[in-house]
């Protein structure tokens, strides 16, 4: 009869090693560092090429684009309020992005990277950046 039985396993959560290190996984570093720069690159190019938008947009677009870069940080230093902001800056990039004409599908494109964001978060078994975050 206790062949019928279904087995039960359970499994712990990561959690950070004894010793207080955090352990990185090699995915979510790639990826943190492909974040700042490809901010730092929008960053240049929006300083450098002149736009036909509302005065407003480009400042509005280069503080949204710094702020990318130092929630970046904060995530490299395991900050989970960095993600949030992630989150809000991609919102209110996708709205300007509406506000000044670029098509729905392409301002979702700004959605992906969250999504992409939160994957390599959850990568790893004993490494995995999600629940490392403070």
């Amino acid at each position: 009869m206790s062949d019928l039985q279904p087995q039960m396993t359970i499994e712990t959560p990561p959690q950070v090693p004894s010793d207080g290190k955090k352990n990185r996984h090699g995915c979510l570093t790639a990826y943190l560092i492909f974040m700042i720069l490809a901010n730092t690159g929008a960053l240049i190019m929006y300083l450098v090429q002149e736009y036909n938008f509302a005065p407003w947009v480009i400042p509005t677009l280069i503080v949204l684009l710094l702020s990318n870069i130092t929630v970046t940080i904060a995530l490299f230093m395991w900050k989970r309020w960095g993600f949030l902001l992630v989150c809000f800056n991609a919102t209110a990039s996708f709205v300007i992005n509406l506000i000044i004409g670029v098509s729905i599908l392409q301002a979702l494109m700004g959605f992906v990277g969250i999504g992409v964001l939160y994957g390599v978060l959850q990568i790893g078994k004993n490494n995995k950046g999600w629940p490392q975050l403070d």
